[in-house]
């Protein structure tokens, strides 16, 4: 029996036209697969930007936290500074208010706090009658100059002038003898200067009862060496006495 060509042919070229068909469907399934494998890539991309923005983000909240932790630390420091220094301040206050030394504050010159012995020393009835008043009221004029650099230098230094001797006066203009020496201080959170008094008036009069008493005596003590002398007149006697109490004098 002989084979058609035509059926050949149509054989062939359904072949073909599969192989084709194949190929086509092989193509697409690769272009599919590719284009899958494409958008599957810019997925991770866009989840790889995303976990980068995440980890920026987690990482700027990571810094606020360690900032505000860190602020509320140093706030936390700051309040227990505060604290102690308060507590100090107190105790420090008890211990010069309960002092037997007359002691004040005074901040740019004006009184600002007086212990219940210096409201005694200055003879006030409380201490309203000086918190307020400027310091140099009560210093005599006489020491005003120096008073006033002692305590620039004490503000300016931030260390205690040494003590000296200056007159004051009190409430009713009796004038006093006072031992004095001037501190720079931190009172309620600000500088001021703490000055403490030593009242030596009863000391200095005695002093000079005894300086008088013992110019008397010398002077007893020189005549009677004169009326001892054979040699004198009583021209020159009175002479020598009289130059003994000028020098005295």
């Amino acid at each position: 029996m002989k084979k058609n060509p035509g059926n050949q042919l149509s054989s062939e070229t359904l072949r073909q036209e599969a192989e084709a068909l194949l190929k086509n469907k092989a193509d697409a399934k690769i272009l599919e697969l590719i284009e899958e494998i494409a958008f599957q890539n810019q997925e991770k991309t866009k989840r790889a930007d995303e976990l980068i923005i995440a980890n920026k983000e987690l990482a700027f909240q990571n810094q606020e936290k360690i900032k505000r932790a860190a602020e509320l630390f140093v706030a936390k420091e700051k309040i227990a500074i505060q604290e102690k220094l308060i507590q100090s301040e107190q105790l420090y206050q008890a211990l010069v208010a309960w002092s037997p030394y007359a002691t004040l504050v005074h901040r740019d010159m004006k009184i600002v706090y007086v212990n219940p012995a210096a409201v005694k020393l200055f003879g006030a009835t409380s201490e309203h009658d000086l918190l307020g008043t400027l310091v140099m009221r009560w210093h005599h004029p006489d020491y005003h100059e120096i008073v006033k650099e002692r305590k620039k230098k004490a503000a300016e230094e931030g260390i205690a002038a040494p003590m000296i001797e200056s007159k004051y006066f009190k409430i009713d203009g009796t004038l006093m003898d006072l031992e004095v020496q001037d501190k720079p201080i931190i009172y309620e959170g600000l500088p001021a200067i703490l000055a403490t008094f030593i009242d030596v008036t009863e000391k200095r009069l005695v002093e000079g009862k005894l300086e008088e008493r013992l110019k008397e005596l010398q002077t007893f003590y020189f005549i009677n060496q004169l009326a001892e002398r054979q040699d004198l007149s009583l021209t020159a006697f009175y002479q020598e006495l009289v130059t003994v109490q000028g020098v005295d004098s």
